[in-house]
This record gives C-alpha cells, structure tokens and sequence, in this order.
C-alpha cells in the first residue's frame, strides 16, 4: 500500500451532478460521453468523479469528463464546463483492486496518513477511474485543506 502526496490537474473538463443510487452513478459519465461524441469532442484522461451521501439509496455525484478543448456551454444546458480542476495539494490513493481494502477502508487510511503528517483533508474525496487491461481502478484523492500554522509573513 503507497499513499502519495501531491498534486492533481485536469485541463478542459465537462461535468454534470445528479441525484442516483450508488450503482447507477456511471450513467451520468455514459451522458456526458454521448454529449463528447455529438460535439465532436473526444475524452483524453480518466473520469474523474465525487459524491455525498444523501440517504442510504441516494447518493449526489458529480462527474468529470476531460476532453480535448474549450466549450462554451449555454446556461440551460445540463451539464457544465470547467478549464480546470486544479486540486494543489493531495493524499492519493491506489485502489487496484475494488474488493479490498474495500472505499471505505482507503479513505479510513488517507485520514490516518493524514493525521499522521498534522493534516486536515477536505470532502468528498475525488475518484479517478482507471481502466487498465479491462481491469477498473481508483485513484482515491483525498485533497489537503490547506492550514494556516500562525505564521506571520
């Protein structure tokens, strides 16, 4: 198990956040997908998603798609556009395989990483997903709050 710490930058992203439960939270990245496609766009790095727990059968997610340029999206649109998800500091985390340690776990031991280097993290983490040799994995990103120790400049 390796926690790294550093940081995380995506370029060009276009995300949407919806209400689902939990096992259904990859159709909004199936929606988004269809969005690229129609545009024209391709996807040129994982998708990247966070949710919050709203009930034990709702989850609110918001996706991350990266795609190859700048859109200017029309505020009645569904969906939105960032240039840039820019987290400047973070713990991450390697979930290679979903079965164990279980989400859970991986996030009890970014907070005991964390505590250990005198850090606060911020939630919700993100979720990269990796597709590796049609094998699905995690990079867990617990960002770092960024602290003020009373130092005066």
């Amino acid at each position: 198990m390796k926690i790294k710490r550093k940081p995380v930058i995506f370029h060009n992203l276009l995300y949407m956040t919806q209400v689902c439960p939990p096992d259904e939270w990859h159709s909004i990245a199936l929606a988004l997908r269809h969005i690229i496609v129609t545009k024209g766009l391709y996807i040129n790095a994982p998708i990247i998603y966070k949710y919050r727990t709203i009930n034990k059968k709702q989850n609110e997610y918001t996706v991350f798609v990266p795609v190859n340029a700048e859109l200017t999206v029309a505020e009645e649109m569904p969906f939105s556009f960032i240039k840039e998800l820019c987290i400047q500091d973070a713990l991450i985390f390697r979930l290679a395989d979903l079965e164990s340690p279980g989400e859970i776990e991986a996030h009890m031991l970014l907070e005991a990483c964390a505590e250990s280097q005198g850090c606060k993290l911020e939630r919700p983490f993100y979720n990269i997903c990796l597709n590796v040799f049609d094998e699905i994995m995690l990079d867990i990103v617990a960002p770092i709050v960024k602290q003020d120790h009373g130092i005066v400049p």
